[in-house]
């Protein structure tokens, strides 16, 4: 089978059988931990259960084993769930939130049996030492002749921007949540709609025991993003009304907390820098973007946030009343 499709760590490929149409999927190296997997599988099968949209893992004929491992690789089988991507609709915006929603929901029997530890990207001693880390590596990847002073610049202000918005979050009673399963990879390319209703959600790898306003911030900040294909010219700002739209559709499921309401904001802000800076750090650059363009455009972002923090945490804080 030519698994040439999605990334070369983690590789895809569509599969049609007499049985029908399925997924087949090689687990990323840090994915293949037998005891998270069965985790996993368990989660899909509950999701199942409950009725809710994600794709059915299919056991093997042999064993009926849930996964498939093959000297050093391990596989997985789904079956195969036709949809349209995100088309950024306010219908789609608020659906995806509910989604969100019904998934906190639906997980609440199972979330004390996961075997990771809590974890975010919230005031994480990783995403520091990774900002910290990118000059030298950013340099030896990007000509940035006659701009290492920017790069400085731009890498001090994101330093400070986190430790602003994380004290932020810290204030506001973040500790204290409870810890609840949350799915950790709340993204429009994880989302399938049909008539814009969502019909799958897919991709359950980085599932964890954490805060679910950590989904919430992430989801609302993901589904209300104005990118294009050049970063260099993405706005700083986001779309108001989709991110109104995610943080009502969100609510009309489950209760936003008053304490939770005001940490989405600063976690937006956490978020958009923690999902750019290791790649970076690593790397110099996002895939095939270049590492510095990408820093001007989360600083530009970063900025807006903070200048528009109290209209945003008003909004939801609208939404949860």
């Amino acid at each position: 089978t030519n698994l040439s499709k999605g990334s070369r760590k983690s590789p895809k490929a569509g599969v049609v059988a007499q049985a029908g149409k399925f997924f087949l999927k090689r687990l990323a190296p840090k994915r293949a931990n037998p005891n998270r997997l069965q985790a996993k599988h368990l989660l899909l099968k509950h999701l199942a259960n409950e009725g809710y949209p994600s794709p059915r893992i299919q056991p093997t004929r042999s064993t009926g084993a849930t996964f498939l491992q093959l000297r050093d690789n391990i596989y997985e089988l789904f079956e195969f769930v036709s949809g349209v991507p995100y088309r950024q609709s306010l219908a789609e915006t608020r659906n995806a939130a509910g989604a969100l929603a019904w998934f906190h929901e639906v997980t609440d029997p199972i979330g004390e049996q996961w075997p990771d530890g809590p974890g975010s990207y919230h005031n994480a001693p990783g995403i520091r030492t990774g900002l910290h880390g990118i000059g030298s590596n950013i340099n030896s990847h990007d000509s940035l002749a006659g701009h290492e002073a920017e790069l400085t610049t731009i890498v001090e202000h994101l330093i400070e921007a986190y430790d602003r918005a994380a004290g932020a979050v810290n204030q506001f009673g973040f500790d204290k949540f409870e810890d609840r399963l949350i799915h950790s990879d709340w993204h429009p390319g994880n989302v399938m709609f049909r008539d814009k209703a969502v019909e799958a959600v897919i991709d359950f790898d980085a599932v964890k025991r954490s805060k679910r306003v950590i989904d919430l911030a992430n989801g609302a900040l993901q589904f209300s993003m104005i990118t294009g294909d050049d970063p260099g010219r993405w706005p700083a700002e986001i779309d108001r009304n989709r991110f109104n739209a995610f943080v009502a559709g969100y609510a009309a499921r489950r209760n936003i907390r008053e304490d939770e309401a005001r940490c989405v904001v600063p976690l937006m802000i956490e978020t958009l820098i923690a999902e750019t800076v290791p790649p970076i750090s690593t790397t110099g650059s996002v895939g095939k973007l270049s590492g510095f363009r990408i820093l001007k455009m989360v600083r530009r972002k970063v900025l807006w946030l903070a200048q528009e923090s109290r209209t945003l945490s008003q909004t939801v804080l609208d939404a949860s009343a």
